[in-house]
């Protein structure tokens, strides 16, 4: 490796850098491996949990690397930075050093004697070990630079928002797999709504940006904790035009709700079902004159619903998912039936009456309930699923194959499906572009030697042909 050029990092974001003697940096690679294997003992080093690396951040056994600090978002709120965390490894001589990608977010200034922005945030997470826990990200850690305070959470490479054209192509190949897949997100995200619920909050700006893919777990989970609130609170209106429900902005004293996040995840529901659902809701309020125009008609359209509850055709008490018709029989059948549930379940979750809002819980049954028939429907369905969430770790995810060649040999359109074959020894590739060599492969750099540990996904991809992982460049 040159000299300057940067050290690689694996996809997790973890990197193990092990300090050698000044007699070990003059060998070559092979005999500098060798030796290093016999005077270095292996690490034992695991990945610290959310709720560890702050307490080692707090200790200031781990800190910052304020030169790795890169911008990467800004939104309303303040700016996303990305960074990395210095963790020595305690115990070891010479000490190893690892590196550990997080999200930094400087909030904008506020008026003075506003509350702690990151308040609410650390009160939610601080009973929690890690973000995978109940699918909330995790706030790590506060720290001090510059005389400016930054909130440091895990960071995450994928959002919803970036895999929403990979769902419809799924759609378009395999129906039960998209199914399966929708399902999971709903599934995932109500398991954070419930625990916020039962700690009295509420989320107040759940769209498609602000959920994360957990790749290391293979779960969604809910980001940008910045906007959550007291339960049945007075507070000013806080969210995003299009994914809050029309009786949030009338400042009532009752809000926020619980069917607030619930109306919102019907949208991003709908935004997984229908390919243009993103973009008519921003060009809904991108259309009107000013936002206090699009408010004052989201309020009318509310207030002509609650003047006609029941809905024509329903009645206070209409089941969730309508139920199919006695001859609609087949896989084929049963698994439309399982769209049309999951679109009704979709449209009484954005319902602007909120009484015909569902709970939570009813919710997660309704989900599960429609879970269980398409495994039972299909053994081999999970399978295939777990292939599409490998895909999905890709830099650029995508079903089709990487050549005609490919193409060709497949056994389906759908690559992923396809039968494997061994991958050949002469020519590894690796997953994703991006990606770093397997951890067998050990990389020189300035008399020290580089080790990655892979990831779960990473360990899975190992075991899947080549040819039906994502492109190559």
């Amino acid at each position: 490796m040159k000299k300057g050029q940067p050290l690689p990092r694996s996809s997790s974001g973890s990197t193990e850098l092990h300090s050698v003697s000044p007699e070990l940096s003059s060998m070559p690679a092979v005999a500098a491996e060798a030796a290093v294997g016999q005077q270095v003992p292996q690490s034992r080093y695991t990945r610290p949990s959310s709720a560890d690396l702050g307490r080692r951040i707090k200790r200031k056994t781990a800190r910052i690397d304020w030169k790795s600090m890169v911008k990467i978002a800004q939104g309303a709120q303040g700016t996303i930075y990305r960074a990395e965390v210095i963790d020595p490894e305690p115990g070891t001589s010479p000490v190893r050093i690892h590196r550990r990608k997080v999200a930094l977010k400087l909030l904008h200034a506020r008026p003075k004697g506003t509350r702690d922005p990151f308040g609410p945030h650390a009160t939610l997470t601080q009973s929690l070990e890690s973000t995978a826990q109940h699918h909330i990200t995790h706030l790590i850690a506060t720290v001090k630079h510059k005389r400016q305070i930054y909130a440091v959470m895990p960071f995450f490479d994928k959002f919803l928002i970036d895999l929403l054209p990979f769902f419809h192509q799924v759609k378009a190949l395999d129906l039960p797999a998209y199914s399966f897949l929708v399902i999971s997100v709903m599934l995932d995200l109500l398991v954070a709504l419930d625990y916020m619920q039962k700690n009295g909050v509420a989320h107040r700006d759940i769209k498609p940006e602000n959920i994360a893919w957990y790749e290391a777990i293979g779960r969604f989970c809910l980001a940008d904790m910045d906007s959550i609130e007291k339960l049945k609170q007075a507070v000013e209106f806080h969210g995003t035009l299009g994914f809050s429900h029309p009786a949030a902005y009338l400042g009532q004293e009752a809000h926020p709700l619980p069917s607030d996040d619930v109306f919102a995840l019907g949208l991003v529901l709908q935004c997984l079902l229908i390919p243009e659902k993103l973009r008519d809701i921003y060009a809904k309020v991108k259309a009107a004159p000013e936002e206090l125009a699009y408010i004052y008609a989201q309020i009318q359209a509310y207030q002509a619903a609650l003047s006609t509850f029941p809905p024509p055709g329903e009645t206070v008490n209409s089941p969730l998912m309508p139920r199919p018709p006695a001859s609609s029989t087949g896989p084929e059948n049963s698994n439309q039936q399982i769209v049309n549930n999951i679109s009704a379940i979709a449209d009484r979750m954005t319902a602007l009456n909120m009484e015909r809002i569902p709970s939570v819980s009813e919710l997660q049954i309704a989900f599960t309930e429609l879970q269980e028939t398409l495994l039972k429907n299909d053994p081999t369905l999970s399978t295939r699923v777990d292939q599409i969430k490998i895909k999905m770790a890709c830099e650029e995810p995508s079903l089709d194959s990487s050549s005609d060649e490919d193409q060709s040999s497949a056994s389906s359109p759908f690559s992923p499906f396809s039968p494997a074959s061994p991958a050949s020894p002469a020519s590894p590739t690796y997953p994703c572009r991006g990606q770093t060599p397997p951890p067998s492969q050990a990389v020189q750099n300035r008399g020290a030697l580089t080790f990655f540990a892979p990831s779960p996904i990473q360990q899975r991809m190992a075991q899947i042909d080549p040819r039906q992982r994502c492109k190559t460049p």
